[in-house]
């Protein structure tokens, strides 16, 4: 980023340097001031004076007059459009600079960010005990989920958890141990869907946001979705499902 900056910036610098040259250089075309060729307007009448010839004057001198205006009016007409075309680069340079400077501004302040802490259980943790009422009316605790199990928190409210649950069903209908789906509905929510479609591939557990179950597993965004070992230990943990279903 760094490197873009400063090529920016030799751009910007660039563009102001040849402004100012061709602002100060001589239009093309027309002679330096205080000259004394031939055909030239006199600027000195004590200089040009010598240096025109005696004789065969003004009428000769007309053509060539000519000359040198046309030749004047074209190298205006082209410093013009020179300079109109070095302001419009420096212009642009100093706008790509600006452009830079704003998103290096906008990198820091997300790196400067704080970062979330991770969702549920971490690989490596243990399920704690707990105990909730299935929707089907039958208890559950941490002892349903011994061995290789599938844990999903999902909620009808939440896009990406309607995206993800054709996918969840899939995956614990090939599952060989527990499953257990955990649907976290609010007042404007209606689970009663997701409950059937989940029922007939799991334990479900319904409960309102911040529950129970919830809180046991330290789950606080949704979808997520926890898988452990044939020991009970967490190897999976993510708001995705795990590539590889328990054998």
């Amino acid at each position: 980023m760094a490197g873009v900056v400063a090529v920016g910036a030799a751009v910007g610098a660039a563009a102001a340097a040849a402004a100012v040259v061709l602002m100060a250089a001589p239009p093309v075309g027309l002679p330096p001031a205080g000259s004394c060729r031939a055909g030239s307007a006199p600027r000195s009448p004590s200089r040009c004076e010598a240096a025109r010839a005696p004789v065969r004057g003004d009428l000769d001198d007309r053509p060539r007059r000519h000359r040198w205006s046309v030749q004047g009016n074209l190298g205006e007409c082209v410093m013009s459009y020179l300079i109109a075309a070095v302001v419009l680069v420096g212009l642009l340079g100093l706008a790509n600079l600006l452009l830079l400077f704003g998103v290096i501004r906008r990198l820091r302040t997300m790196q400067d960010a704080p970062q979330l802490p991770p969702e549920g259980l971490q690989p490596g943790e243990t399920i704690p005990d707990f105990t909730a009422t299935a929707t089907d009316g039958e208890p559950i605790s941490a002892a349903y989920l011994e061995g290789r199990a599938l844990i999903g928190f999902l909620s009808p409210g939440c896009r990406p958890c309607q995206e993800l649950l054709p996918e969840f069903v899939k995956q614990a209908e090939q599952a060989s141990g527990p499953v257990l789906a955990v649907v976290v509905a609010g007042p404007q929510d209606d689970p009663a869907m997701d409950i059937a479609r989940l029922e007939k591939v799991a334990r479900v557990v319904s409960e309102a946001p911040q529950g129970p179950v919830q809180q046991v597993f330290k789950v606080s965004g949704y979808p997520t979705v926890i898988a452990t070992d044939a020991t009970g230990t967490v190897v999976f943990s993510d708001a995705a499902l795990p590539h590889q279903v328990h054998a």
